[in-house]
């Protein structure tokens, strides 16, 4: 098989073990609940291994130690605050205002609007960061991938309950999972398609993924510590 080939079978297949897991918390298996209480530290230990084992390994052989240290830095806080800017922006836009005679909630089509072009540029950073993983060793691409499966499916279960607490329908909740989901493995094929043979680019580029994958660890981790530390 080859690279192309493979990165397009394993993107296709990732996105589908997204939906699986999706739909075992939706049916709330015994397996879901253990994904809950534990795979947000599961995904920590995943993405430190493949972080430091594979990718800042095979980043090392193209550009220098200084470079990788500062962009993958670099890279971790600008999405932290990235982030940090579009939870603000979901607050807001999902925010309840209460009327007296209303019983249901619903959100307005400009929130709608919003929050899907949110989860399609959510799901290209992802495609991104999968599609860079494989330009210089496959065993990158493939841990990197695992590594998403696992944190998005955590981080989407919780984005799925906020997006129902705040009157989204099923539907609604589905277009959105559809959206992010979908476009992750078209950004991926396309980013490696773009990158295939380019590989100081590439390596540049998964520097920043390694600072993505643990900006998005740590977030999840804290997410957790906090959410317990308030039901104490």
């Amino acid at each position: 098989m080859n690279g192309l080939a493979l990165v397009v079978s394993v993107n296709i297949a990732a996105t589908f073990v997204l939906f699986c897991g999706i739909k075992l918390f939706d049916l709330g298996s015994d397996f879901a609940d253990l994904i809950r209480r534990h795979g947000v530290f599961l995904g920590l230990i995943l993405a430190l291994v493949t972080i430091f084992n594979f990718v800042l390994v095979d980043a090392g052989e193209i550009i220098d130690g200084e470079l990788l240290l500062w962009t993958m830095l670099v890279s971790m806080v600008s999405f932290a605050i990235l982030g940090r800017l579009v939870d603000l922006m979901k607050v807001k836009m999902l925010s309840k205002k209460r009327s007296k005679k209303a019983k249901h909630f619903s959100p307005s089509i400009l929130s709608i609007i919003v929050i899907n072009l949110t989860e399609l540029i959510i799901g290209v950073i992802y495609g991104i960061v999968a599609g860079s993983s494989f330009i210089v060793t496959t065993g990158t691409g493939v841990m990197v991938l695992c590594t998403l499966i696992l944190l998005r499916i955590i981080g989407k279960v919780e984005t799925i309950r906020q997006y129902q607490d705040s009157g989204f329908s099923r539907g609604q909740n589905v277009v959105a999972l559809i959206i992010s989901f979908c476009s992750s493995p078209v950004a991926a094929i396309a980013t490696y398609l773009i990158l295939r043979g380019n590989y100081r680019p590439a390596s540049m580029l998964m520097t920043t993924a390694a600072g993505f994958l643990t900006y998005v660890s740590i977030y999840r981790v804290l997410s957790v510590i906090v959410k317990k530390y308030k039901n104490r």
